[in-house]
């Protein structure tokens, strides 16, 4: 799947993300983290109204616009290894 940021640039996602994203059923977000762009579920990161939205089969890959200018491929590698049900304990 290829998304187009502007005239000149595209970003690719792996057709890993487009099947876990199908998968897991629910919407996502590329975001700015310390450890670079990641992606997380919007009910920990939610979309800003600049975000890019890629439909996926029925749910939303967001993009922020900052990580679109610098990222060329979206892939597993974002995808962050936490634990969502101990985080969301965490901060209940």
């Amino acid at each position: 799947m290829q998304v187009s940021v502007t005239p000149e640039k595209n970003i690719d996602i792996d057709d890993d993300i487009v099947e876990f994203i199908k998968q897991q059923g629910m919407d996502y977000r590329v975001s700015t983290t310390c450890s670079g762009a990641m992606i997380l579920p919007t009910s920990y990161k939610p979309p800003k109204p600049s975000d890019l939205r890629v439909d996926v089969d029925g749910h939303r890959l967001y993009i922020s616009r900052v990580q679109a200018q610098y990222i060329d491929k979206i892939d597993k590698s974002m995808l962050t290894k936490l634990d969502y049900s101990k985080l969301e304990r965490l901060l209940i």
